[in-house]
């Protein structure tokens, strides 16, 4: 798919450096990039290793896809990249050939998508991705992704889709994602996050979908009230709790279509109200003792 120009020319060995001086070169840059990781982190060395030794690519230190390429085999070595239902990384070919349709490139060969969604990703989100500058869609939906989602993540200024559900993430969201000016589609749902939703999410005007159901979420849902392009925003199967009659339920009458809130939150505009009243019911039938179970939470 017009990747065969580019094959194996990414940029070869330096004539005038030494073998050891190239691999200081390399090490100097990459060190940049992870810092004290770089030695202390198997996946790391793995990737740095395989660049100086096993690449056939023979990178200079000074190309200009160095980083890029580093990176990505960085994910690949922390996510159990040999176990992946498939893919063309660590092939010869440039990065934007690596798996063609998955990870996609703009004009300039740098990467803009990378969509490993269902590929038996299993390990942590490497905090290094914050280098692929130009990204715009992260989806490593439904793999078995743990740890923690990165912080770095906030420093991608071209993302417009985070997607990371039906994963074991846990910890909390990172609040410097609400500040990504182009966000428009927020999917965190299935996961095992918890802490609060940070209140930055009520400034991040661009959102127009967010998932953050069953996860393990407390405290209140933040005003939502500047968020006018929002149009789904569920957040139920949560421990989240409060009124948000005032701070969300205006959205309803500008493009929100579809708003799920745990029922223990008071929300007369929410679309699952009326299964919430269902089961409030059910739980006080319960409680006379008529033998109806009470239902899960939602």
């Amino acid at each position: 798919s017009g990747f065969s120009s580019v094959d194996t020319t990414v940029g070869n060995s330096s004539p005038k450096l030494s073998p050891v001086e190239r691999v200081m070169e390399i090490h100097k840059r990459l060190l940049a990039v992870s810092g004290k990781y770089l030695s202390r982190s198997l996946a790391r060395n793995q990737a740095f290793q395989w660049l100086v030794e096993e690449d056939c690519v023979k990178i200079s230190p000074t190309d200009p896809f160095l980083i890029q390429r580093y990176v990505l085999a960085v994910l690949y070595f922390s996510t159990n990249g040999k176990k992946w239902s498939s893919s063309d990384f660590l092939s010869c070919k440039h990065e934007c050939g690596w798996f063609v349709g998955n990870v996609e490139c703009n004009s300039k060969m740098n990467i803009s998508k990378l969509l490993l969604d269902n590929n038996n990703l299993q390990g942590t989100i490497p905090f290094e991705l914050y280098k692929l500058e130009s990204l715009n869609e992260l989806n490593l939906k439904a793999n078995a992704l743990n740890g923690s989602i990165p912080t770095s993540v906030g420093k991608l200024q071209m993302l417009q889709t985070i997607d990371l559900s039906r994963n074991n993430l846990k910890g909390s969201i990172p609040s410097l994602i609400f500040e990504l000016e182009n966000l428009s589609k927020l999917q965190l749902n299935d996961n095992n996050l918890d802490g609060t939703i940070p209140l930055q999410i009520g400034n991040a005007v661009n959102l127009s979908i967010v998932q953050l159901y069953n996860n393990e979420l407390v405290g209140q849902i933040p005003n939502l009230l500047k968020l006018d392009n929002l149009e789904v925003f569920r957040v139920h199967e949560n421990n989240l709790n409060g009124n948000i009659n005032l701070s969300v339920c205006p959205l309803k009458k500008k493009k929100m279509i579809m708003l799920w809130a745990p029922c223990k939150v008071d929300c007369k505009c929410c679309n699952n109200v009326s299964s919430c009243n269902t089961s409030r019911t059910r739980k006080r039938n319960t409680r006379h003792g008529n033998g109806l179970r009470s239902p899960r939470k939602n």
